[in-house]
């Protein structure tokens, strides 16, 4: 696709990409129960077109918890930034910017060996330069997990 949004033809599309990572744990007790996870990550997207679908991403992901013998409980917050380096926003003049806001909720209890039930809660919230691809949901599950 070209930066009018034009099919290339006889080109298939291509993604070039590359992520790095850098990871912070910390223990708050020696048996280990209270503990945190920060995590820094960028990301980059190339195509081998004009780069339509080039961007950076950027994520901080902190994550908090409590992990006892038989049931844990987790909380989550994540914050993301796409930076498009050329895609326009749709009639437009602005180059496409997107940012993502996560918060996340898990409680997991163990009943029996390998069988355990859980529920986890999620928000999530997007905000762009492009107003169609702006939203707020709201997510709940609840299940069983059983590794046999």
């Amino acid at each position: 696709m070209d930066l009018e949004r034009f099919d290339i033809p006889d080109r298939p599309l291509r993604f070039d990409q590359h992520d790095f990572e850098l990871t912070a744990s910390h223990s708050f007790d020696q048996a280990r129960h209270w503990r945190n996870r920060l995590r820094l990550l960028f990301g980059m997207n190339t195509d081998n077109g004009v780069g339509f679908y080039d961007y950076h991403r950027y994520r901080v992901i902190e994550r908090f918890g409590y992990y006892g013998k038989d049931w844990q409980a987790t909380i989550e917050g994540k914050i993301l930034y796409y930076d498009y380096q050329k895609q326009p926003v749709p009639e437009g003049a602005a180059i496409r910017q997107l940012w993502e806001y996560d918060a996340a909720l898990h409680v997991e209890k163990t009943i029996w060996k390998q069988l355990k039930v859980f529920v986890d809660y999620e928000y999530g919230t997007v905000s762009s330069n492009f107003p169609l691809e702006e939203y707020d949901a709201n997510t709940v599950m609840g299940g069983v997990d059983w590794e046999f």
